[in-house]
């Protein structure tokens, strides 16, 4: 039952849980966002109605972002937690921006090193060398056109320019050829991957600038015409891709130079979208990750899971010994769950190891499917489920 003086925000990523409702795209390419107007200025009535988008009024995101800032209690994905505070200046004085609240709650906080080795990886695939080319190909067609829009960053793109000039799109493509045939090999030594991740640094740090921008120009485009083409929205979402990419890859390199490239792992990843292997390179230092990205963030921890571990194994994992604190409390709370009014059927007699689920799980519901069927109101899918597993043996 919900408390009433209990108010608890939530908020979901960006990426396909938001739809915009002017142009019908997911919220990273909102209308709003194309114009060049950022979050903030949509809690402003007086820029909300001087602009024309009153639908900030009712647009999911923006209200569910509202109410999330000033919330005292705000539930949140981890991934959504350590983008916000690890990729944002916070300031203080900010009322449209998230503060580091004085407790954090992580639920199945055994996950918790996984996630952040996930999160901080970088990933290298053929694919992500199209990308960068065809950014490269719109470029080279309208270089020009840029300096005529672009003033702040004029000098970045001669540099740009001088760099194509010295680098034809028949080079790049033998760059990346280069850069794939080392890093996807398994069996490359740790300094060819080094050298080749530095050559591919280089190319990166030289789109970053011309990636800014083509998204200024594209945002001029859509000031002036009131939209954009299919075309000019293509190498917008490439840009916006290409500049969290670069962003990825320069938190790798971070996070390699701070604990040692001992902790350095190349793994090769099966692709579902394609038989090419993705190539992850990864931070295998848990701990530091760990208070890195999340446990930095606030005074307090509260840490609640079913399957810890040992207790010394969890401490020193999750990264408590980066923060110069006592070592934390461990308290085991004693299940209070009653299941004999549960849809859920729990028989304590059996063991569920692999080798006792094949003798005994079949027959154990077998046994027990009237008392099953008592209990529920779903009996009719209990049922299906016993015959689809009978079906499977």
């Amino acid at each position: 039952k919900k408390h009433p003086k209990t108010k608890i925000a939530y908020l979901k990523g960006q990426l396909g849980n938001y739809k915009c409702e002017k142009n019908g795209e997911d919220i990273m390419c909102a209308d709003c966002k194309l114009s060049g107007l950022g979050w903030r200025a949509l809690y402003n009535k007086s820029i909300i109605d001087k602009f024309g988008y009153q639908c900030a009024y009712n647009c999911e995101y923006v209200q569910s972002r509202k109410k999330a800032v000033k919330a005292k209690s705000c539930l949140m994905t981890y991934q959504l937690f350590i983008n916000i505070f690890k990729n944002f200046n916070i300031d203080e004085n900010d009322p449209y921006q998230f503060k580091p609240h004085d407790v954090i709650f992580c639920d199945e906080c055994h996950n918790i090193p996984n996630i952040v080795e996930m999160l901080s990886k970088f990933e290298i695939h053929k694919s992500h060398f199209e990308k960068i080319l065809e950014i490269y190909d719109w470029t080279y067609n309208n270089l020009n056109m840029l300096f005529t829009f672009e003033d702040e960053l004029e000098n970045e793109l001669k540099e740009y320019k001088t760099w194509v000039d010295k680098n034809p799109r028949e080079q790049l493509v033998n760059d990346f050829n280069d850069i794939w045939k080392v890093i996807s090999y398994n069996e490359s030594r740790k300094d060819e991957d080094d050298t080749i991740l530095a050559k591919y640094h280089d190319i990166l740090s030289q789109m970053s600038p011309v990636c800014e921008s083509i998204i200024n120009h594209i945002k001029e485009l859509r000031n002036i015409n009131g939209k954009l083409t299919k075309s000019e929205l293509k190498i917008y979402k490439l840009c916006e891709w290409l500049i969290g990419y670069i962003g990825s890859f320069s938190e790798y390199e971070f996070i390699i130079s701070q604990v040692g490239k001992e902790h350095q792992l190349k793994t090769l990843a099966e692709n579902i979208k394609s038989d090419i292997p993705t190539v992850e390179m990864r931070c295998t230092k848990e701990d530091f990750l760990v208070y890195y990205n999340l446990l930095k963030y606030a005074n307090f921890k509260v840490m609640l899971s079913a399957t810890i571990g040992g207790y010394q194994a969890f401490v020193d994992n999750i990264g408590f010994n980066y923060m110069g604190e006592t070592p934390p409390i461990m308290d085991v709370v004693p299940s209070s769950f009653d299941f004999s009014e549960s849809p859920i059927h729990f028989l304590n007699k059996f063991k569920m190891s692999y080798k006792e689920k094949e003798i005994s799980f079949i027959c154990s519901l077998e046994e027990n499917i009237e008392e099953i069927n008592s209990k529920t109101v779903i009996n009719k899918e209990i049922i299906r489920i016993n015959e689809l597993m009978y079906e499977a043996e």
